[in-house]
């Protein structure tokens, strides 16, 4: 695992570890309606025209006959209102990595010195932690217990592998 690589060992029980390593995570969602306006197509006017006619004359007399005809134009007519709702989600996950020993010795919870924090955001459409918090932790694994100096991005896709054999893991019986 990543954290066996970073030389990291699962203690038989409190007293024999050297350091506590606490999940953190979280996830909320938030409504926001919105309006727009979406256009109506239509007729809108004429482009062009076009007559022809014909002139009869008869003596001292003349008819003009005459047809025109129209090329239509189309354009936005009108705007309907419309309204919606849309929820977007953001969750967490923190590993804190303490050291424990002194700790263990007085059992002041300020003993238990910092060593390195974790975190892995998210934000978007998805609310639904079993598919947003392998993909956090996959995206955070490479960054545990260093210091980036900085927020990185990662994009990753719900159907990442690596992100896939977690979900597939946190789900096997035990």
């Amino acid at each position: 695992t990543a954290l066996q690589s970073l030389g990291f060992s699962k203690a038989k029980n409190v007293e024999e570890a050297n350091a506590a390593i606490i999940l953190g995570y979280g996830m909320e969602s938030q409504a926001y309606q919105y309006t727009c306006a979406l256009p109506i197509w239509g007729q809108n006017g004429i482009s062009s025209s076009q007559s022809t006619g014909s002139i009869n004359t008869f003596g001292n007399s003349a008819t003009y006959s005459c047809q025109t005809s129209y090329t239509p134009s189309y354009g936005v007519v009108s705007s309907m209102p419309c309204t919606g709702t849309k929820v977007l989600s953001s969750g967490y996950i923190t590993l804190s990595c303490f050291d424990i020993v002194k700790y263990k010795k007085t059992r002041n919870a300020e003993d238990a010195r910092p060593l390195w924090f974790t975190t892995a955001a998210s934000a978007g459409q998805n609310g639904d932690m079993r598919i947003m918090f392998p993909i956090m932790l996959t995206a955070m694994l490479p960054h545990i217990a260093t210091n980036t100096g900085k927020a990185i991005t990662v994009d990753l896709p719900e159907n990442d592998d690596y992100a896939q054999k977690i979900k597939n893991c946190a789900s096997a019986p035990y």
